[in-house]
């Protein structure tokens, strides 16, 4: 399959930077913002907290690791696969062809791609932050993100998903004036 792609963002790119734990980024008029992932990460800093007391520190590190390199491998096959490169199995985990197989019939449902890991900012609602992609998925366009979780998480976990993905939909609207939701 070759997948479509249009560049309605231009050359945009922002800076980023790390301050005490929270990822900036540089917007065009000089001011420095929060990313989405960031404040959404703030209101499960408690649970996180307590999740890693239960478990210990050592075995967090662990588990944060591995789920961080599953999450950052599965990303990048993604990221090549509908950018039309492609795919050389010795480059990513063996768990990432696993899921990418799981997940190609979904991922074969995108195409008419506007972004794909690409900085997006609400000068607006004072945030930032990079999305996973946008694109037509079953022909509406709208807002993918690629989640790798071992688990099933309930619909009243997800909030902050849900919140992140509306924050790409309004920042991409108010850079373009293309409307993901009707």
């Amino acid at each position: 399959m070759t997948f479509i792609h249009h560049n309605f963002l231009g050359d945009l790119e922002l800076e980023k930077k790390e301050t005490n734990g929270i990822r900036l980024y540089h917007l065009p008029d000089g001011q420095w913002v929060p990313s989405i992932t960031s404040v959404t990460s703030f209101y499960n800093r408690q649970i996180f907290a307590k999740w890693r007391e239960r478990v210990g520190l050592e075995e967090a590190n662990r588990i944060t690791k591995r789920a961080t390199a599953r999450g950052t491998d599965f990303h990048q096959v993604c990221q090549d696969y509908l950018e039309n490169k492609e795919l050389n199995w010795d480059d990513y985990q063996p768990l990432s062809k696993f899921m990418f197989y799981h997940a190609k019939s979904e991922l074969d449902k995108i195409n008419n791609i506007h972004a794909i890991e690409r900085t997006l900012y609400s000068e607006y609602l004072g945030l930032a932050g990079r999305v996973d992609c946008i694109g037509e998925y079953d022909g509406e366009l709208a807002v993918i993100d690629f989640k790798t979780s071992e688990k099933i998480k309930p619909e009243e976990w997800l909030e902050n998903y849900f919140v992140q993905e509306m924050f790409y939909a309004s920042a991409y609207f108010e850079l373009t004036e293309i409307a993901l939701l009707s």
